[in-house]
């Protein structure tokens, strides 16, 4: 498995998690158990990208609230990645914050509470998740077969195969 295209799928499927909220509750609680569980696992390379990827998802719940304090631990948890030699996904991330923050703009005319927002109806680079993919680099015709499995799968389903209980 490509380290750099796993660490964008990991990402791009926080992001997609954390952004459906119609599902928020659910996916906190989830999130909040699957994190828990993690901590009493002993430290690598895999158990910090999952633990990334679940901070991630709680970061993008609560981009309108309290992100900061999710993507710091997210970023704190990608220099322990880095240390080790391995791709950070959290950059990644940030990126597709960048894409999808709603810049400031003269005409909210000084509203600064919705300065900095982001799009709730559709991205800034378009409508799909392919414009997403393109702000990190991806090629759909390039990536691999499982690419696309994964960014459909829910989100008790990505727990179960970490072997998460999230019963």
């Amino acid at each position: 498995m490509d380290p750099q295209i796993q660490a964008k799928a990991l990402a791009l499927k926080a992001f997609l998690l954390g952004r459906d909220m119609s599902q928020k509750t659910e996916n906190e609680i989830i999130v909040l158990q699957c994190l828990e569980q993690l901590e009493s696992q002993p430290s690598c390379a895999k158990i910090i990208r999952r633990q990334i990827f679940y901070t991630l998802i709680l970061a993008e719940l609560f981009r309108e609230q309290d992100s900061i304090v999710y993507r710091k631990a997210a970023m704190n948890f990608g220099k322990e990645l880095e240390k080790i030699k391995e791709i950070n996904p959290f950059i990644y991330y940030m990126r597709i914050v960048d894409a999808t923050e709603r810049p400031r703009s003269t005409q909210d005319f000084g509203d600064f509470n919705c300065a900095g927002s982001y799009y709730p109806y559709g991205y800034h680079y378009g409508e799909g998740v392919s414009d997403i993919s393109d702000v990190l680099g991806l090629r759909t015709r390039s990536l691999p077969s499982w690419f696309d499995r994964f960014l459909i799968m829910d989100l008790r389903t990505i727990a179960k195969a970490h072997g998460i209980n999230t019963d």
